[in-house]
């Protein structure tokens, strides 16, 4: 029995428009033998790079819970992950804009959020608060690798639940 589950696939159009080139053609070839001879519909449109939803929980999951803490070990005062979150975007070139919306102060920014990025130009930002936060001695991991909780934040749960008397299991 055929999947029923839809499958993205890419590839390149011939000069001729006669066919199509698949990427990963072998790979496909297994899923792609249980729809022989089946009719298919097909929709096409030009590739983009889109950030993926690795580098989402990259953000989300790492990236701002570790600047947050970092930041808030260092500063001594808390931050929520919105405002770390434009913080991150203002240290990647975005201005903020204070605009008048019928007699009311309203906050924006300038520039891609980092959901509105490719994937090369997510990993070009990431890269800038890599250098940025490295020079003053916070390493964050690439959206690669698998990303564990950075050893400031393993050390304040630890300090944390010592304080509360709650004991390793």
């Amino acid at each position: 029995m055929a999947s029923t589950k839809d499958i993205p696939l890419s590839g390149y159009l011939s000069d001729d428009l006669a066919s199509i080139k698949l990427e990963h053609h072998r790979v496909m070839r297994r899923v792609l033998q249980l729809w022989a001879g089946k009719r298919l519909i097909l929709t096409v449109g030009v590739f983009r790079r889109r950030r993926t939803e690795a580098q989402n929980r990259y953000m989300w999951g790492y990236l701002v819970p570790a600047v947050k803490g970092w930041m808030e070990d260092k500063d001594g005062r808390s931050y929520s992950k919105d405002a770390v979150y434009v913080y991150l975007r203002k240290l990647c070139g975005h201005e903020i804009v204070i605009e008048m919306i019928r007699g009311e102060e309203v906050i924006t920014q300038k520039g891609k959020r980092f959901s509105q990025m490719t994937t090369v130009e997510f990993n070009k930002a990431v890269e800038h608060l890599q250098h940025h936060f490295g020079k003053k001695g916070l390493y964050l991991d690439d959206p690669t690798e698998d990303n564990m909780l950075p050893d400031f934040l393993q050390a304040r749960i630890e300090r944390t639940k010592q304080r509360h008397g709650e004991e390793d299991e």
